[in-house]
């Protein structure tokens, strides 16, 4: 979105107080806009008038799809501002509706190390009448480049604090505070939503902010920060140990052999693994089998492959074989879990790519060495890596603090959704999360309610039922006392046909009774 800068603080300040031009489009009247511990640097606004509302961002899971009219008219902000002594520049977008505001704040979530989500879903939600804001959280986008400072031999914690932490905090006081001013009317609710990165945020923010927000939706949330980013790198040390990288096509034989031992279990075979905590599933009985690759190629598997699979679905191990973080769950789609390519018929010359994440995650702040390759790290190195990443970045970004007994004071209410197929945040990172918090508060369901949809990709996709309207749901719970026990969803086979589906919350799984599979009612929690 483009963004002007024809609006900036008049000469009246005081501290942190500006008062902005009123003559401005975007003003109906002066706005005054109080940020502690901030200073302000510049702030920028500009109407936009009929923008078109991209339906492919319609943020489905979020909304109902599609989710508001063609076009919208709404107005456009950004505040730029600093942490005084931090050197750094953090930006808050807002997108404003013009008129109807429904008097509800949202934040919104990035992804990946981007801490903003694309700034065209601002006036998605602009034009279902909400303020929404965003924050960079003091970088662009997906670059850490700026990961060590002073000639790569300080770690750049005060940026590490802005993306772990503090622009969250921030985000709800300037973009709330900057749209009741502009208003002139004060929220009745305000609202975390968010997925991966997103998700991440919203759980740090109901860990320490929750008094900001009455709801929060964090979907697949990439908490135990440290340990889920080095843990992705776990498939990788197992193929370099072994001198053996496995062929996109023989991931997929492992994939497609787990789920057609495990379809049947919920008693629908429809590709999905509905109860996969029932599935058992031993790469080893492929040993002596061939995947079929691409160009007409075949591979035998072997107890190399199989060990290095096994590697994937227990997740990493200390040298006694002691789990050091979770796997992924069986019928995950390994070949995404694990990116690798090969030449001459996809069957030999096989290469690993690995994770950006960990790719860049572990040689700029683990390491602190640019120049590392993390794709030759041998398991002892690893495990010292995974040990120092946790001890040095924990209390910035880890996002691990599992009581959550300071939502019932708040009066906050929590909501997660994770697929069970993600190939990027394994579900039970976000499963052992939820008992750690239910140990400390039998009653956690009173304020945090965790809902698992199998055969679901990473925040969306896949062939299993994927929640729609999620937000909904939260301000349903929020503001009408109305707590969910299952979610809507829509499935969509491998033929595009979809289905009605509920997602039911965990422990609860959903198993088929007979009748019509299209059909919500042909299947129960249980």
């Amino acid at each position: 979105m483009a963004v002007s800068a024809a609006l900036t603080p008049a000469a009246h300040a005081i501290g942190n107080i500006f008062t902005l031009d009123p003559s401005n489009p975007c003003q109906s009247s002066a706005v005054e806009l109080f940020a502690p511990h901030m200073t302000i640097l510049d702030i920028s606004a500009e109407q936009v008038n009929d923008h078109p509302v991209p339906q492919e961002l319609a943020f489905g899971v979020f909304v109902p799809v599609p989710p508001a009219p063609a076009r919208i008219s709404f107005c456009n902000v950004t505040i730029t501002y600093t942490h005084p002594g931090w050197d750094d520049a953090v930006q808050v977008f807002l997108g404003l509706p013009l008129s109807g505001w429904n008097r509800k704040f949202v934040a919104i979530g990035g992804a990946g190390f981007a801490t903003n989500p694309p700034l065209e879903v601002l006036p998605i939600m602009a034009a279902l009448g909400y303020a929404a804001a965003a924050t960079d959280g003091g970088h662009y986008g997906q670059d850490i480049s700026w990961a060590l400072k002073d000639n790569g031999t300080t770690v750049n914690y005060p940026l590490l604090v802005d993306m772990g932490s503090a622009t969250l905090r921030d985000l709800a006081l300037l973009g709330r505070g900057f749209a009741e001013a502009y208003y002139a009317e004060a929220a009745e609710r305000a609202y975390w939503v968010g997925c991966s990165q997103g998700g991440r945020q919203g759980m740090m923010v109901a860990q320490r902010y929750s008094e900001l927000f009455d709801g929060i939706l964090a979907n697949a949330p990439a908490m135990n920060w440290n340990d889920l980013i080095v843990g992705k790198q776990w498939p990788f040390v197992a193929m370099h140990e072994t001198r053996t990288v496995l062929a996109p096509c023989v991931l997929d034989a492992f994939t497609k052999a787990s789920i057609a031992v495990c379809d049947r279990l919920d008693g629908l075979e429809d590709g999905v693994i509905g109860l996969p905590g029932t599935c058992r599933f031993d790469p080893y009985s492929l040993v002596g089998e061939q995947a079929s690759c691409d160009g007409g190629g075949r591979i035998t598997l072997t107890d190399k492959h199989a060990f290095i699979v096994q590697q994937i679905l227990d997740g990493p191990t200390d040298a006694d074989g002691r789990p050091l973080f979770v796997g992924s769950a069986v019928g995950t789609n390994l070949a995404a879990v694990a990116p690798t390519s090969c030449s001459q018929n996809s069957s030999t010359a096989c290469v690993a790519h690995g994770v950006v994440f960990a790719n860049e995650w572990i040689p700029k702040f683990v390491a602190k060495d640019y120049g590392l390759n993390p794709l030759t790290i041998t398991y002892e190195r690893y495990r010292q890596f995974f040990a120092q990443a946790g001890a040095e970045y924990d209390w910035a970004i880890g996002t691990n603090d599992a009581d959550l007994r300071h939502l019932r004071r708040t009066d906050t209410k929590l909501l997660t959704f994770h697929g069970f197929a993600d190939e990027l945040i394994p579900p039970m990172n976000t499963v052992r999360y939820y008992q750690d918090a239910l140990a400390l508060d039998a009653n956690v369901t009173d304020y945090y309610r965790l809902f698992l949809a199998p055969g679901v990709m990473h925040c969306a996709g896949g062939l299993g039922p994927n929640p729609t309207a999620m937000l909904r749901v939260l301000e349903d719970w929020v503001e009408n006392g109305k707590a969910p026990v299952r979610l809507d969803a829509v499935a969509t086979a491998a033929n595009g046909t979809t289905s009605q589906r509920s997602v039911c919350m965990y422990p609860e799984s959903s198993r088929y009774t007979g009748g019509d599979p299209t059909v919500a009612s042909s299947f129960t929690c249980s």
